[in-house]
């Protein structure tokens, strides 16, 4: 293992805590998340070694990353929330000079959207890249679309309508406005991004990428989901049901996390949550009383409701399984993608310092926030 260490930002928000960092600390991070003490509720596992591989492989050869290196990849029930540290190093927000203070929440809200689109376009593009044959190519095409739509299409609704329409009149003046932001959310070169927004500036009124994040933090939905997902965080404060309660809810409401570098997570909650909550709402809601003409307190007093309701129910089971199964593949390389854009001083597009602290991550949040 290299024992060299490579420097560090300086302006950290966690003055002292930023020791160098070793060229290693992926490897190290992942032997760390796997000696984490976990209990019953606390049960991550590894996907099969061949699909890892595979991914892996592909990812690297897809967007010539030829140097990264391989992350752990984990399913699990709900998300890890060990009894000890699982990340020897995690990441902290970074704000560029240009970015004034009192512009810094719109900053931050801003850049993690377009990182998050800058993701799922890879994602789709990874997708195009490696379906070569004819019907696949057409099936393929429609996946992205529904994919991406089901996970952050419709949540950052307003980000993806700035940035795809920036995205046209680049390609109608002939630039490559998918390799700009694969430049930049691979390499963290914004030179290309940064001279399409000037070009387009007349149109967007930003003139490069941090101008337009600003832009879109403060035209963003206040009621967003990552405020929502911020307030299901687990806090030390908080105690063994709460934090349980908490973990649980998050893990329905992300479908997978990237906040320890090295171990990319998918939750499988989604699936089975997601199916009795649809269950609940339009099997007892409209069967009981559309069906069947009976107010909600008959449902409770009467065991042949339920009975009558077995078939509309596995029916309903079955429907939602195979409409929310497919995003699998889609959820995992979306998240696989930030484990291969992120490092010392960016995650994506978004600016981080990478330090020195033994915690398990927030999944919505970075340190300090």
């Amino acid at each position: 293992m290299p024992t060299e260490t490579t420097p560090h930002g300086k302006d950290n928000l966690y003055q002292g805590e930023q020791a160098n960092i070793p060229l290693d600390y992926i490897a190290r991070n992942k032997l760390f998340w796997k000696n984490a003490r976990r209990g019953v509720l606390s049960r991550p596992m590894e996907i099969p070694a061949f699909l890892s591989e595979s991914l892996h492989r592909r990812i690297t050869t897809t967007f010539g990353l030829d140097q990264a290196e391989k992350p752990t990849v984990v399913w699990s029930v709900v998300f890890d929330n060990p009894e000890s540290p699982n990340s020897q190093y995690v990441y902290e927000r970074r704000f560029p000079d240009d970015v004034p203070v009192e512009e810094r929440t719109n900053y931050a809200a801003g850049i993690d959207r377009i990182t998050e689109y800058a993701s799922n376009l890879a994602t789709r593009e990874f997708i195009r890249r490696n379906t070569d044959i004819p019907i696949l190519r057409t099936f393929s095409k429609g996946y992205r679309i529904l994919a991406e739509m089901a996970t952050y299409g419709l949540l950052l609704n307003g980000t993806y309508r700035r940035l795809m329409n920036i995205e046209t009149l680049a390609k109608g003046a002939g630039r490559d406005f998918t390799g700009a932001v694969l430049d930049g959310l691979f390499d963290h070169d914004f030179e290309p991004i940064n001279k399409i927004m000037a070009d387009t500036a007349d149109f967007s009124g930003c003139a490069n990428i941090d101008e337009l994040a600003i832009d879109i933090g403060r035209k963003r939905f206040k009621l967003n989901i990552g405020s929502a997902l911020g307030k299901l965080e687990t806090e030390k404060t908080d105690g063994v049901l709460k934090s349980t309660a908490k973990n649980a809810a998050i893990s329905v409401a992300a479908a997978g996390v990237f906040r320890t570098p090295g171990v990319v997570e998918l939750s499988a909650a989604m699936l089975p949550l997601s199916v009795a909550t649809g269950f609940a709402v339009s099997e007892v809601a409209i069967n009981s009383e559309i069906i069947f003409g009976l107010h909600r307190p008959a449902l409770m007093l009467d065991p042949q409701i339920p009975i009558a309701l077995m078939p509309t129910a596995l029916e309903t089971l079955a429907t939602m399984a195979l409409t929310l199964a497919p995003l699998a593949p889609f959820i995992a390389i979306h998240e696989a993608i930030h484990h291969y854009s992120g490092g010392e001083d960016y995650l994506g597009f978004t600016p981080v310092n990478l330090i020195a602290k033994e915690v398990t991550p927030y999944k919505a949040k970075f340190a300090g926030e």
